[in-house]
């Protein structure tokens, strides 16, 4: 079975501010689970004024003792592709489990945007899918416990961020 988990927020702060806020909220510790984020790859097109990155991280597993059997490092890898389109005022992310890959995949697409509603706002979508077909019966289990864990991390982004915005230090 495949589940799938859909998260939006509104940012009340321009779209500049808001990407910025985005790539500051994994320093300095504001995350304890993320313990590094490496760009792999990054390129700009200054006449279609986009800009691309490609990314690697590494995250704590927080699995649960009793999925320790299976999934048993204790690290988690991911890898991240990031378009910034200038013109459109959008930000497209697609993110990726490395590790565990053979048994479940864990992956979001993203995106920030201008709002409709308000210029001066951004919008956020998330949409995550999480496939445990590899792990057979504890499978549909796995996904129930990802499926919370994709909600969490979403949650505690966007309090992150919103945290980050305004204090005033994008």
């Amino acid at each position: 079975m495949v589940l799938k988990a859909d998260f939006s927020h509104l940012f009340k702060f321009p779209f500049e501010q808001v990407i910025n806020a985005y790539f500051k909220k994994y320093e300095g510790g504001r995350d304890p689970n993320v313990q590094s984020i490496i760009i792999e790859d990054h390129w700009v097109d200054d006449k279609e004024q986009v800009e691309y990155w490609r990314r690697s991280g590494q995250c704590s597993n927080v699995c649960p003792w009793f999925l320790r059997k299976f999934l048993s490092d204790p690290t988690v890898y991911f890898t991240e592709e990031m378009t910034l389109d200038k013109k459109e005022h959008r930000l497209y992310l697609h993110t990726k489990n490395v590790t565990f890959s053979n048994y479940i995949v864990l992956e979001e697409t993203s995106e920030y945007r201008k709002s409709d509603y308000n210029p001066k706002w951004t919008q956020f979508i998330q949409q995550g899918v999480i496939d445990a077909g590899g792990l057979g019966t504890v499978g549909s289990i796995v996904e129930q416990l990802a499926k919370s864990f994709l909600v969490k991390g979403g949650s505690k982004g966007i309090t992150i961020m919103e945290e980050i915005l305004t204090s005033c230090i994008v």
